[in-house]
């Protein structure tokens, strides 16, 4: 088995996992294996994950304990929901090690970008268009207006300003989000008002919640997150430096695409990618994948609200409806720990070697079907409050993926620009899956979509 060979090349990695393989025959649903369809489907995914990803949250956890007390951080906040894995990792190991004093203290902090991202349009309005003109998959101006926490009357007020009469469900092109963030840019002064009415009353729960959690104390504090653009960590440093200035906040992330402009880099330390390098990595990745499966079945925040006891503690406004993959995230969870806690036995058998690369170069860039359709039904949204959620692989057709090929995907912006109506273009979380879920000229459409990633990423690197 590819993957078996993998975590080979490491000792611990590799005895960590035989150890589990081990205990699974004592497990009652798998001493009564009987062979229907949904035992098998569940005992494979199960295996599975503790070849592949129980493995890679693991190494991702051990090497960020391992920096930060190199590094003399006292507390590490894992932040929810993509860290719930890592943190539960993280304690495994941290509870079996013989100097569990020479580790940070580990939190768990209940944030999304959502929550933090309306109390910081309160402080000024330097970035709340930024916030607000994200461009993802399917994004519509209503989706938009929603991440400003925006009413019915206030998304009437703000469009009437804005000078937009088309529907507001209607899916938005890049270059077409960018040019209306560009007219909104010109009437900034007239729309932050808006925004502002809902993020003042937002801002001193938020604030009370952090300063509740020790953050502003003295220590030397990091965060934890899975990554990418590193914003969730200049929100938290904005917020906290607006309570008690010349606050400093170091993150750990899996994967960094991008820092923001205004942050200091040397702040940010990344695992598997940064922002200028590792670039076959981040071809031979999926962010949207990493995130359904490293996740919590909790659902988002929304927000905070104040005790009415007399304790006055705050508490994160979370959604009912829990998370979009709950019943995998709750499956799997046993398993992350039993496998951080059997590698925490053969700690001392590691040789450095990384096993993640090999693991996820596989899995997500060239998914058996297998794999497409067990991790492609998994539900994704790129969008802050998660509404119109999606398979990760959504079922494309042929068509559809020959319009995402560079040439095709380029033209059809480019006419955008000149208001040409033409084709939409369906984006997928997980194009690699999707491609396999579609099944004509796989080989070939795998091969697009890895030199379409190849050409945006060195295009970033040098630009």
């Amino acid at each position: 088995m590819y993957y078996k060979k993998a975590l080979e090349k490491n000792p611990a990695y590799n005895r960590a996992n035989e150890k589990c393989m081990e205990e699974l025959v004592t497990i009652p649903s798998f001493a009564n294996y009987n062979g229907d369809p949904a035992s098998v489907r569940k005992v494979g995914s199960i295996i599975h994950y503790l070849h592949t990803w129980a493995p890679v949250l693991t190494e991702f956890a051990a090497w960020v304990l391992n920096d930060a007390r190199e590094k003399g951080i006292r507390k590490l906040y894992f932040l929810s929901r993509d860290a719930w894995p890592v943190y539960r990792a993280a304690m495994e190991i941290v509870k079996s090690s013989d100097d569990i004093k020479t580790y940070p203290e580990l939190r768990y902090l209940r944030v999304s970008r959502y929550a933090l991202r309306i109390p910081e349009m309160a402080l000024d309005d330097s970035h709340f268009l930024d916030m607000m003109f994200l461009s993802g998959i399917d994004v519509t101006m209503r989706k938009i207006l929603r991440r400003g926490a925006l009413d019915k009357n206030e998304i009437q007020e703000f469009t009437g300003i804005l000078g937009y009469n088309d529907s507001l469900d209607r899916i938005l092109s890049r270059p077409e989000i960018l040019q209306w963030k560009e007219k909104a840019s010109a009437s900034k002064e007239s729309l932050w008002p808006i925004i502002q009415k809902h993020a003042k009353k937002r801002l001193p729960k938020a604030l009370g919640y952090l300063k509740q959690e020790g953050m502003l104390s003295d220590e030397k504090i990091a965060i934890v997150d899975s990554g990418w653009v590193g914003t969730t960590q200049r929100s938290l440093t904005r917020l906290l430096c607006y309570e008690k200035p010349g606050t400093r906040l170091y993150g750990y992330y899996f994967g960094l695409y991008e820092v923001p402009t205004d942050m200091n880099p040397k702040d940010y330390y990344a695992f598997y990618f940064s922002p200028k390098n590792r670039i076959r990595r981040k071809v031979y990745f999926s962010n949207c994948l990493f995130e359904a499966v490293s996740s919590e079945a909790a659902g988002i925040t929304l927000g905070y609200k104040k005790d009415s006891s007399d304790s006055g503690r705050f508490h994160a406004e979370i959604v009912e409806y829990g998370s979009l993959n709950r019943e995998y995230l709750e499956t799997m969870q046993p398993y992350l720990e039993m496998y951080a806690n059997a590698y925490s036995s053969y700690s001392a058998l590691d040789n450095g070697a990384a096993i993640s690369e090999s693991i996820l170069s596989k899995l997500m860039a060239k998914p058996d079907k297998w794999e497409a359709n067990i991790y492609g039904n998994l539900f994704f949204c790129d969008d802050v409050l998660e509404e119109d959620a999606q398979t990760i692989a959504a079922k494309l057709t042929y068509e559809d993926i020959c319009n995402l090929r560079l040439l095709r995907k380029t033209l059809i912006w480019f006419l955008s620009k000149f208001n040409v109506r033409t084709a939409d273009i369906h984006e997928s979380g997980w194009i690699y899956g999707s491609i396999v879920r579609c099944g004509k000229h796989v080989h070939w459409s795998l091969m697009q979509a890895r030199l379409y990633n190849y050409l945006m990423y060195i295009r970033k690197k040098y630009n």
